[in-house]
């Protein structure tokens, strides 16, 4: 005859056991689960941050390009007298109050090639509070604390620098040999410029992930200056 045993479950500890080893299983999982999430979305700020530094970079200097350009025939135009790239409209580097030395570029080109500086063929950036900030209202007389600015940058980005810086070397504008020789001061100079570039930011989400970028940006209009 089978005697049938009674069914037997667990014993409480073997369920105390079981509850230690699954929160363990568990906190571990979650642990790892938060840590590829804190990873991916480090990765994809830093994606962010590099794209708004290089567009930055990018439009600055697709507009730096053109400072001092003025339209009409090379052949035909006295370029010793080009208005755009003299006195107060030729590219200048300052800054705006508050913020540091060389953080703000303006300058003029010739937009619709009447050879006349008009308010919106005055372009300018510069740094405020973080965010760089693009010139849109001009007045007079055209300075990096006067006129209405927007900011180009978003919220997301928080600049740490801004930084211009116009490079020049000096030839002989009449007598151009190869390589060019030295100025003179009996002879009109031919200035090539180019503008050196320096920015950096960080994430707004996370101020650990930082980016920098450099960039030397050739002026297409060189400036002649007329002999004494």
């Amino acid at each position: 005859m089978l005697i049938r045993q009674p069914p037997r479950g667990f014993s409480l500890i073997s369920l105390l056991v079981a509850l230690a080893i699954g929160s363990v299983v568990l906190s571990a999982a979650g642990a790892v689960f938060a840590s590829n999430m804190s990873s991916a979305t480090n990765a994809v700020r830093l994606t962010r941050l590099n794209q708004e530094l290089r567009i930055l970079t990018g439009l600055v200097a697709a507009d730096v390009r053109r400072a001092g350009y003025r339209g009409g025939d090379p052949a035909l135009v006295d370029m010793r007298t080009n208005n755009f790239n003299q006195t107060v409209n030729d590219i200048t580097v300052g800054n705006k109050s508050g913020e540091p030395n060389n953080s703000c570029v303006y300058f003029s080109y010739d937009i619709d090639r009447d050879a006349v500086v008009d308010a919106d063929e005055v372009v300018g950036y510069r740094l405020r509070a973080g965010k760089a900030e693009l010139l849109v209202t001009v007045a007079s007389p055209v300075s990096c604390n006067s006129g209405s600015w927007e900011a180009i940058t978003s919220n997301s980005l928080v600049l740490s620098q801004l930084n211009f810086s116009l490079v020049e070397s000096c030839v002989n504008a009449s007598t151009i040999t190869s390589p060019p020789t030295v100025c003179n001061s009996s002879d009109d100079k031919l200035l090539i410029r180019s503008l050196v570039m320096n920015v950096a930011g960080r994430s707004e989400g996370n101020a650990e992930l930082i980016q920098s970028l450099s960039r030397q940006i050739r002026l297409r209009n060189d400036k002649v200056v007329e002999a004494p």
